[in-house]
């Protein structure tokens, strides 16, 4: 089992990413994303300097000026992935770059098929529709040939042109070693996998905002 220290270290690693990735914003009001119901612009709630906080609706939304109830971004039930892992039923310390690596490629899925459905419905797809086009596009290539069909783009190339080229590549390297883990032919290299969480960590939530901004609001 994990001796004190390693399990300690796993929990330090998840209260990190509830900061970083505004898990605990509604304690934390200075964190996290918000997307406005309106626009569906997402903002950094960091990003607002006027001495006040986006969660207050009484704060008009930086450029359309809206006063509303914002959204917490990402959904609660992608955020909460980070506190689905039973780390009692661990057995090595090797076990934590496992946890990572199925906690990054869920998240990617989730927050894919998030900004999918999104995408969907602004082309004003009924939902029956949507539920069936995701269904029948389920495997990962499948849902990369549905964003580039959606955005006329591919996607590697959007990335790549703006910045976060390294993220797709990493993001595909862990898709990769995730499945390797999948048929229990997964080795583990710590020097690469780490440096590809640093990434992973850097630019996840990133990628996703700027995707929806460029592809969903309406701003």
């Amino acid at each position: 089992m994990f001796t004190d220290e390693c399990i300690a270290k796993i929990r330090e690693w998840r209260e990190t990413l509830k900061e970083e990735w505004g898990i605990a914003m509604i304690n934390r009001p200075s964190g996290g994303y918000l997307m406005c119901p309106d626009c569906k612009t997402i903002v950094s709630n960091n990003d607002y300097t006027k001495g006040s906080t986006l969660i207050n609706p009484k704060n008009p939304f930086p450029g359309c000026g809206h006063q509303s109830v914002r959204e917490l971004w990402p959904r609660w039930d992608v955020l909460s992935l980070i506190d689905d892992f039973d780390i009692t039923t661990l057995e090595h310390e090797e076990d934590i770059t496992k946890i990572k690596l199925i906690f990054y490629c869920s998240s990617f899925d989730f927050l894919f098929e998030s900004f999918l459905v999104n995408f969907l419905e602004k082309v004003n797809t009924q939902r029956q529709l949507i539920d069936y086009i995701l269904d029948t596009n389920s495997e990962f290539p499948k849902r990369v040939a549905l964003f580039n069909k959606l955005s006329g783009e591919k996607l590697k190339d959007v990335l790549k042109n703006n910045g976060f080229s390294d993220f797709g590549t990493q993001q595909r390297f862990l898709r990769e070693k995730r499945n390797e883990l999948v048929h229990k032919t997964f080795d583990i290299d710590f020097d690469i996998l780490n440096k590809c969480f640093e990434v992973i960590e850097r630019d996840m939530l990133k990628v996703f905002v700027f995707l929806h901004n460029k592809y969903i609001s309406t701003r």
